[in-house]
């Protein structure tokens, strides 16, 4: 094949291009044998293929190396979308499985709203997927497939990509001490990309202790990502939820006279594509020292974080009661001494 031949698939989200060869003129010519065909009488004995797929960024928008959206247009002039590679041999046009490496990318639906981050996904290889007759037995298809009846046709005629392994990026509001400018991640398995978008369950634990986590550059709350599960189906998050604790401003470090440590919160909270749903769990009385009182942080407190910007904004609505007793010249050592002003609850 001497040129390149374009074909979209996927209601016109995808192109599959097959690379034809190149003329080189010099002291005779010669072609590269990019795609090509072997025939005999017999018929067809091989297809040997080279090109790429493209997929649109209605869809997917490609990343680079850190996770930013790459423009539009790329520097050769041409659009920056999310690309796969292959080269193989086959012996049905009908019957292509091979592997491809595919660019980093986001979710499109996800990197509209600006104050809130997105998701990426860094793949290293993936299975192509354009066979009639037959699907890698390795594909894993969500329960979401068959409630919406998306395998109606049979698993066998299912065309897309399968990733096995990836790394997800979470967004960029998930900081810690070593990563306030590059993206905690994680290792995930069993992705989907097809033509209803991306798909696939992940789930992780202990991503950071509490000791690393924080909320913003600045004046940041200290807290840990314990838990995290994504349930993504035809690119929309439909269940995400995530655990940990969170240390308050005014609650002190690990004391070392004491060797006492922090009663923290816990939280649970739920992702939807618009914002973050937290609620305090496993609140224990906490107490500690504030101006001259001795505060206790009862049950039935409440912990809201939005987001702006890509950075968490925690706010506590406190429940509770203090115990001051005030006096300059008081003795906190001597049971006899009296306070001037002494007030429980």
């Amino acid at each position: 094949m001497l040129g390149d031949i374009n074909m979209p698939f996927n209601q016109n989200q995808w192109m599959l291009t097959l690379e034809g060869g190149r003329i080189n003129r010099g002291n005779g010519e010669s072609v590269n044998d990019n795609t090509y065909v072997t025939m005999d009488c017999d018929g067809i004995k091989e297809l040997s293929l080279k090109g790429n797929v493209q997929i649109s960024r209605n869809v997917l928008v490609p990343l680079d190396s850190k996770g930013a959206v790459l423009p539009e247009m790329g520097n050769n002039g041409l659009t920056n979308r999310v690309r796969g590679d292959f080269a193989l041999k086959a012996s049905d046009w009908n019957d292509i499985l091979v592997k491809v490496s595919i660019s980093p990318f986001a979710i499109t639906s996800q990197i509209k709203n600006q104050d809130k981050g997105y998701f990426s996904f860094f793949v290293n290889n993936a299975i192509l997927d354009l066979s009639d007759l037959r699907t890698d037995p390795s594909v894993q298809f969500p329960q979401y497939y068959n409630t919406h009846e998306y395998l109606i046709g049979g698993s066998e005629s299912w065309r897309g990509l399968y990733v096995q392994t990836l790394n997800i990026g979470l967004p960029q509001e998930f900081k810690t001490e070593d990563h306030i400018d590059t993206r905690v991640s994680f290792e995930a398995n069993n992705l989907l990309i097809d033509a209803y978008g991306v798909s696939g369950s992940f789930a992780a634990n202990n991503l950071f202790p509490i000791e690393r986590g924080v909320t913003n550059r600045e004046n940041a709350w200290r807290y840990s990502l314990d838990k995290i599960g994504i349930d993504l189906a035809a690119s929309k998050i439909v269940g995400a939820n995530l655990e940990g604790k969170i240390q308050l401003p005014v609650q002190k470090n690990n004391d070392s006279s004491t060797n006492t440590i922090p009663n923290y919160l816990g939280y649970r909270g739920a992702i939807t594509e618009e914002q973050y749903l937290i609620s305090v769990t496993t609140l224990n009385d906490i107490n500690f020292d504030i101006w001259s009182a001795k505060a206790t942080i009862a049950k039935g407190s409440s912990i809201e974080m939005r987001v702006k910007n890509k950075e968490f904004l925690p706010k506590a609505i406190l429940n509770g009661s203090l115990a001051i007793a005030a006096n300059s010249s008081a003795d906190d050592n001597d049971p006899g001494s009296k306070k001037d002003a002494d007030f429980k609850g």
